[in-house]
């Protein structure tokens, strides 16, 4: 009875442990895969490689890590290097945190990759104009505003009565935007754009005593499963008030089955519209072309991004280089990205030569003024941080001239106010440190689960300056996993995994 009962005893002890080391291991594994805190943190240090987060590239543009006092760096030596980072399930925010040494660069950013071309979305992580100067600052919210000499009480006060004789510098913060170009005449002439673009556009345009008049001819290229609407959405841009907006339906092709669609169009008339900038979005995903867009209004500009798509990719009887293209933009960055091997070329910009020889790569020229881009066989993304034009006739700034972004040229001396959306990094131990999060919604993510970052510093190539990284911290978050709502995440997370089958 006594060995029966020690027995029994060790029994139940080794059942005990079994489902105890059961449960702590499915917690385990449940946690790896789910992470049901919400939150995750990986570090890239320069000492050891990251499973998360990629090195620095390209390797040109950047000196070899080094060590000092135990502390591990990397050293940028020129603009625009870029990181990977790896997202390992379905996060809803990303923090990028970067402790940095910046002695001189007055301006230094952070952007996340939007979309397969090469759009960045760029959020601030410092500017020495802003930190370096000892004017009065007044914040309501997120919005501050410095002047030179007081004059507002308020930030509202301000943005409701932008003087227009003073020089006023934004920082990720845009003014209300009143602008009227002197001596402005409509035209008789047909604008024609007669110049395929895929996907995604932000355009522009002036309208005084005319109707706003467009045409906009859509086919649906079908490379992916689903709908292809597209809304074509016009506003004010002195109020930014939406006053139209028009569905293009998809082609009735839901399929993958690669055959372009019969041309539809939208035709778009307005009267009696207020003087001023409107703007017109066309918004849709990835998989349809805009192959033509006729106008009676003569100034039309396009803002960062134009992808060209007039290319035997596209077009099966298309010849190559038959309809080359060419960009006029103010911006002081332009970047070249092509997805296929059928936009690999050389590009002039201005007199100089870029040459796009790998796919999926991107290529930069850093520039000044308004600078002429001559395309020969198309298929390319052109990123711009500023505006895009087809003609020097259609070219127009829609800003007002008085209000301008801060940039490396911008002398706070030649300034009256600086209104922004920014916070100085903190310093902590000699480093600085900054941090900013990205929507993952509004993040580009490739086949292999990467979301790309962009660090970006524009001075860096003037002068033999450095800008030092020592970490890169992302932190992933996402609402945490409780009892209430854990059915629904799990029939969610199973959702989602059959929809990949």
């Amino acid at each position: 009875m006594k060995k029966s009962s020690k027995f029994i005893i060790l029994l139940w002890i080794v059942r005990s442990a079994t489902v105890a080391l059961t449960i702590l291991l499915f917690y385990f594994v449940f946690s790896q895969y789910f992470f049901p805190s919400g939150k995750l943190e990986v570090v890239y240090d320069f000492e050891e490689d990251s499973r998360y987060i990629s090195h620095l590239n390209p390797w040109q543009r950047l000196m070899p890590p080094e060590e000092n006092d135990g502390i591990w760096s990397q050293k940028i030596k020129d603009d625009l290097v870029y990181f990977d980072v790896f997202n390992p399930r379905w996060f809803q925010y990303i923090t990028a945190e970067i402790t940095y040494r910046n002695e001189n660069q007055p301006i230094f950013e952070i952007a996340g990759r939007v979309n397969s071309g090469n759009g960045y979305l760029s959020k601030p992580l410092q500017s020495k104009i802003i930190d370096n100067l000892d004017w009065e600052v007044i914040t309501d919210g997120e919005v501050s505003l410095m002047q030179k000499y007081k004059e507002f009480d308020t930030v509202s006060e301000f943005t409701e009565n932008v003087p227009k004789d003073k020089n006023v510098a934004q920082y990720f913060y845009k003014v209300p935007q009143d602008k009227i170009i002197p001596n402005y005449k409509s035209s008789s002439k047909k604008t024609v754009i007669d110049h395929a673009i895929r996907g995604s556009h932000t355009m522009f345009t002036y309208i005084k005593n005319e109707d706003l008049d467009f045409e906009f001819i859509k086919e649906d290229l079908n490379r992916y499963a689903g709908e292809d609407i597209v809304n074509i959405e016009i506003y004010h841009n002195k109020d930014g008030e939406m006053i139209f907006t028009e569905e293009i339906p998809d082609d009735g092709d839901k399929e993958v089955s690669t055959k372009s669609s019969e041309a539809q169009i939208a035709s778009i008339l307005i009267p009696n519209l207020e003087e001023g900038v409107y703007r017109i979005e066309i918004k849709g995903g990835n998989d349809f072309l805009i192959r033509k867009i006729n106008s009676t209004q003569k100034l039309i500009v396009f803002l960062n991004r134009v992808f060209l798509a007039d290319n035997e990719e596209y077009f099966p009887n298309f010849v190559r280089n038959s309809k080359p293209s060419k960009l006029f933009t103010n911006g002081s960055i332009i970047s070249f990205n092509t997805p296929h091997l059928s936009g690999l070329q050389d590009v002039i910009v201005n007199s100089e030569t870029v040459s796009i020889d790998t796919v999926k790569k991107t290529y930069d020229s850093l520039v000044s003024g308004l600078s002429e881009i001559s395309i020969k066989s198309n298929d390319l993304a052109v990123e711009s941080n500023g505006i895009i034009a087809f003609s020097k006739d259609q070219y127009f700034y829609p800003y007002l001239e008085n209000v301008d972004d801060i940039s490396i040229a911008s002398n706070p001396s030649d300034l009256d106010y600086i209104i922004f959306q920014y916070s100085s990094p903190k310093n902590e131990d000699g480093w600085l440190v900054q941090t900013q999060t990205f929507d993952v919604n509004n993040l580009y993510k490739n086949s292999d689960s990467n979301h790309r970052f962009r660090l970006s510093a524009p001075s860096l190539n003037d002068n033999e300056d450095t800008i030092e990284i020592s970490e890169i911290k992302i932190i992933f978050e996402k609402p945490p996993i409780t009892i209430g709502n854990l059915p629904q995440r799990l029939k969610n997370w199973l959702s989602k995994a059959i929809d990949k089958i």
